[in-house]
């Protein structure tokens, strides 16, 4: 603060006061420029400060862009994925419904059962019968035509 004394309005007084006077504004102007120079480098730390948050901040801003690019394109990758297991239900679902059921199983089993298919004979086999069979015959043609002949 500006002492009263200092801006008095008092124009006579010894030249001792007005060597006082000029002491003193020396020294407020003294106190006002190490004011001023704390201020500026207040000023100047506040700055630099500042520029640093704001460096701190755009890079922030880049690893977060970046880390919510590679977020997106992981959960598009994973609605893919849904989507690919979700149409290998449908057709996996549509499958199960031509599938026999266990009851219907169960009448084929008892059926099987008791036609008994392993008894049954290939087609190979019913042809070689036959053959026989025929064969058989003629012989016993044969035989009975020269029985006959006797």
């Amino acid at each position: 603060m500006v002492e009263p004394t200092l801006f008095s309005n008092n124009q006579k007084k010894p030249q001792n006061a007005s060597m006082i006077h000029l002491e003193q504004v020396k020294r407020y102007i003294n106190d006002v420029a190490s004011h001023l120079s704390v201020l500026e480098e207040r000023y100047s730390n506040l700055r630099k400060k500042l520029q640093l948050i704001e460096k701190n901040l755009i890079d922030g801003q880049k690893d977060s862009k970046a880390d919510l690019k590679a977020m997106r394109l992981t959960i598009t990758e994973m609605n893919h994925k849904v989507n690919d297991v979700r149409d290998k239900i449908s057709a996996m679902a549509g499958e199960l419904t031509g599938v026999v059921k266990k009851e219907e199983f169960q009448i084929l089993n008892k059926y099987m059962d008791f036609w008994e298919p392993m008894q049954f004979i290939s087609r190979e086999e019913a042809k070689q019968l036959i053959k026989d069979a025929k064969e058989e015959m003629k012989r016993n043609n044969n035989k009975e035509k020269k029985n006959e002949n006797k």
